[in-house]
């Protein structure tokens, strides 16, 4: 700041306005000088609709100007893909690809009832057809909500404790089974039979909402962490039936404001009800995963764009420490989501 002798002086000569903004423009004590600048003349606009050049004031450390794109040599030119050759020549491994010796083959028998209690599952027709090594009843559910019990060790995981699952959504596996052929798997999955307590169950969204709705999970609280392909909410939310929340926070952080209030401060209110069908993304190349179990760790060919994800998901669901674990993802079938989250099962 500018003396109070010198403001004084001036003062004197200038008049007292002339002294205020003179010290006003000095800079503050211990402030850096202003920054150099120069003179820089670049184009702006369109190439061949309205390019043209301009003059700016910018610092010294600017980078230098960009060309138009006629003078790139990167930028705006056409650039061989580094996996193209791979690709379009059938040269580039999938998980599809990947064949191992003595490599099992998978399939999972899964439920065609929304709503079940298990109460028996018989394997000994599927155990006894040619090529099949095992057959494993599913104990370990992942990747959906589970109901909040304190004596669940890891929040992801929701275990049976040896019995049989409870059916929540058709589709949901119950077996798997693996054999020496692809055939042999699917044929000895067909043999499995399961002996099922039909539940009530509705497919309407709003009727899911009303309180007199078969509960999904039975009343107790539920939670979900978020996946790849979204889901999740805030923890310990209020839930009644089927319907757990609303959440008041946004995902930013803080409130997510009052909504009455902003219906009363509104001048014009819209209210209507969309709808529409259902919308999946759907990526060329199908979901798969290829196991390599040997003493010294477990290598797992992948189709996924979070490796390290999924190397702590396995290591943690095999009870093995991360440097035995190794994923392999040479190339990928586009994902949009539904490749992040690699196991749901075991």
């Amino acid at each position: 700041m500018a003396s109070y002798r010198k403001l004084k002086k001036s003062a004197k000569k200038e008049g007292k306005f002339a002294a205020l903004a003179a010290a006003l423009a000095a800079p503050a004590i211990g402030s850096a000088a202003p920054a150099a600048t120069q003179s820089l003349t670049m184009p702006m606009g369109i190439p061949g609709v309205n390019l043209k050049t301009i003059t700016r004031e910018v610092p010294t450390d600017e980078p230098p100007v960009l060309a138009v794109n006629d003078k790139l040599n990167v930028l705006g030119k056409r650039t061989r893909r580094l996996d193209a050759h791979l690709k379009v020549t059938g040269q580039a491994k999938y998980t599809y690809d990947i064949n191992l010796p003595g490599m099992l083959y998978g399939r999972m028998y899964r439920s065609p009832h929304p709503h079940a209690n298990v109460k028996g599952v018989d394997t000994s027709a599927a155990e006894r057809y040619p090529g099949v090594k095992a057959i494993y009843i599913i104990e370990t559910v992942m990747g959906s909500a589970i109901e909040r019990d304190p004596n669940h060790k890891n929040p992801k995981v929701q275990s049976t404790g040896g019995k049989f699952p409870k059916v929540r959504y058709a589709g949901q596996p119950i077996a798997a089974v693996a054999a020496t052929t692809q055939q042999a798997a699917d044929e000895a999955a067909r043999l499995i039979k399961v002996e099922y307590e039909l539940l009530p169950f509705v497919t309407d969204l709003d009727d899911a909402r009303k309180p007199d709705a078969p509960l999904v999970y039975g009343g107790k609280q539920v939670s979900m962490e978020e996946s790849g392909g979204g889901g999740g909410a805030a923890g310990g939310l209020p839930q009644k039936g089927n319907v757990r929340g609303p959440s008041t926070k946004s995902m930013f952080g803080g409130s997510r404001g009052n909504v009455e209030k902003g219906f009363k401060e509104a001048e014009i209110i819209v209210e209507g009800e969309f709808r529409t069908q259902v919308q999946t993304h759907a990526p060329l190349e199908t979901h798969g995963m290829v196991a390599d179990y040997r003493p010294d760790g477990l290598t797992v060919y992948l189709s996924t764009q979070d490796t390290a994800g999924a190397r702590s998901e396995m290591a943690e669901l095999f009870k093995l420490p991360k440097t035995q674990v190794r994923v392999i993802t040479e190339f990928m079938g586009a994902d949009l989501g539904p490749n992040t989250a690699p196991v749901t099962t075991a």
